[in-house]
């Protein structure tokens, strides 16, 4: 069993020019720990990971050999620190040697072949899990460093507060500005766009990839001939899906198109939305036709826009086989 201990050459643990210049910012310091961490030990691995809507997304990573980085998605139970402190952990934990375990056999550390792991999880200031902080390693590890613990939660307290803090001045900075700003309106509703949607994907991409949120793609299509009646209540329907908790934004992508891009709601409220908006939609005689998608099932925002296209039209086509 190789054994972990503080390397003694501490050349590399310098602050980058970023990071002696940038201001308190939760992505420099996530990268700086893991960077410093993984100078510190001889791990594979360090990562910082968003833990939200039941999935465990990595937001800083430095890695050799391991297949993680920034932005990758899974499933939380499905996630090595999902395994280990997914029971409620409050304890920073360290395992020397995870093969030993009950269970390790045929689980996700096994798999990613997983024989060493430190880490803590990261709480916000109600005491919800938000993130963890971990390190991993192929090898058991006979662990000579009594501190590590207390290093790892040591830090993983710091970013936990930052995250939260930011994360909260975000909600707060959408809810006192209300819907997101767009340079090119569409006169006859007032909705953005489809070139303000472009502007709208870009920008909440770089959210989503700096913090993990949520984010939905709802796509609506109606009648191709509908009156300014019917116009205006379309709109207030998609409008006031944006105003229920300040986290959606409403556009107009033609004609006969709308899209509703969500933040920080969960899968199960997307799926919700897009449920309550064909209801009311119905209810107005227009034919709505909808599709959703997660941003966790693309690449990107622009790709979760055309996956929701895709079944919306999708499921047109199957109502109207369905139907004949």
């Amino acid at each position: 069993m190789k054994q972990i201990g503080f390397r003694k050459d501490g050349a590399d643990l310098a602050p980058t020019p970023a990071e002696q210049t940038a201001p308190a910012d939760f992505t420099v310091l996530a990268g700086s720990v893991v960077r410093t961490l993984r100078s510190l030990t001889d791990l594979d691995a360090w990562m910082v990971a968003r833990v939200v809507d039941r999935e465990q997304v990595l937001l800083a990573a430095d890695a050799d050999g391991l297949p993680v980085a920034p932005g990758f998605h899974q499933p939380w139970e499905e996630s090595v620190c999902g395994l280990l402190l997914g029971g409620g952990a409050t304890m920073p934990l360290v395992i020397d040697d995870l093969t030993a375990l009950p269970g390790y056999r045929h689980s996700v550390a096994d798999r990613l072949n997983i024989g060493f792991y430190a880490g803590a999880p990261m709480y916000d200031r109600t005491g919800a899990l938000i993130g963890t902080l971990c390190g991993l390693d192929r090898t058991p590890h006979a662990v000579e460093m009594p501190a590590l613990a207390d290093l790892v939660a040591v830090q993983a307290a710091m970013l936990a507060k930052l995250l939260d803090a930011e994360l909260l001045n975000a909600r707060y900075q959408r809810t006192v500005r209300g819907e997101l700003p767009a340079a090119h309106r569409d006169a006859p509703t007032g909705l953005p766009d489809r070139v303000a949607w472009g502007g709208l994907l870009a920008e909440q991409e770089a959210v989503v990839r700096r913090y993990g949120t949520p984010a939905g793609v709802i796509v609506v299509g109606v009648d191709p001939v509908i009156t300014a009646g019917a116009l205006r209540r379309i709109t207030k329907v998609l409008r006031d899906e944006g105003k229920r908790h300040h986290d959606a934004v409403a556009v107009r992508l033609d004609g006969r198109h709308f899209g509703l891009l969500t933040l920080d709601r969960p899968r199960r409220e997307v799926s919700g939305t897009a449920t309550r908006i064909e209801r009311k939609l119905n209810d107005l005689k227009v034919h709505p036709r909808v599709g959703w998608a997660m941003r966790g099932e693309a690449e990107n925002l622009q790709e979760t826009w055309r996956l929701a296209d895709r079944r919306k039209f999708e499921r047109h086509r199957d109502s109207m086989y369905v139907g004949g």
